[in-house]
């Protein structure tokens, strides 16, 4: 599912969108509220939980997608794809744009919703590190929460070494070495 619905004391949740052109989200990542009601959010079509998705990173997959539901209308379609792995996104203090993180990549991209540059994708930065979700301030500027540098030791970082080997080889004694300098 991608994301529920539900008022300010809680209750039964109602879900708003699970698949887009037929095929269901797998994995729904953030999301921000556009002025005119589009929800505008981001996902990847890989079945991933918090144990494997250190994976994406390993295989560079570029099944992201930046998506937009319509409440009207009940329809989600995709705006761009052939994302690595977008995480956050946030729309301008103006909304005349949106910005989102792609994680794999480390790299901030901007969306343009209005203008003359309007449907066009630009980078916006190049980051030291892996890059999560994006927040706006009063000012209008953005914050990027960044998971851990670009180094090998943070790759290895990002999952535990046993799970990691678990999950790949099962109970098996395994020994790899890593070209790491």
């Amino acid at each position: 599912m991608v994301f529920w619905l539900f008022g300010p004391q809680g209750g039964l949740a109602t879900p708003l969108s699970t698949h887009v052109e037929g095929k269901p989200v797998l994995f729904a990542n953030d999301l921000d509220i556009h002025k005119n009601g589009s929800i505008f959010f981001t996902g990847i079509q890989q079945e991933i939980n918090r144990a494997n998705h250190f994976f994406i990173l390993l295989e560079a997959e570029s099944t992201g997608r930046l998506m937009r539901y319509d409440p009207p209308t009940k329809t989600t379609q995709i705006v761009l794809e052939g994302l690595a792995f977008p995480n956050g996104l946030q729309l301008s203090k103006d909304q005349t744009f949106l910005l989102f993180t792609e994680t794999t990549n480390c790299r901030v991209m901007k969306y343009w919703l209005e203008g003359p540059k309007n449907g066009t994708v630009e980078l916006v930065a190049d980051l030291p590190g892996f890059p999560d979700n994006i927040r706006i301030n009063e000012k209008g500027q953005f914050w990027v929460a960044i998971d851990c540098c670009r180094t090998p030791e943070c790759l290895l970082s990002l999952a535990d070494p046993n799970d990691l080997l678990s999950a790949i080889y099962g109970d098996e004694d395994v020994h790899i070495d890593l070209p790491l300098q």
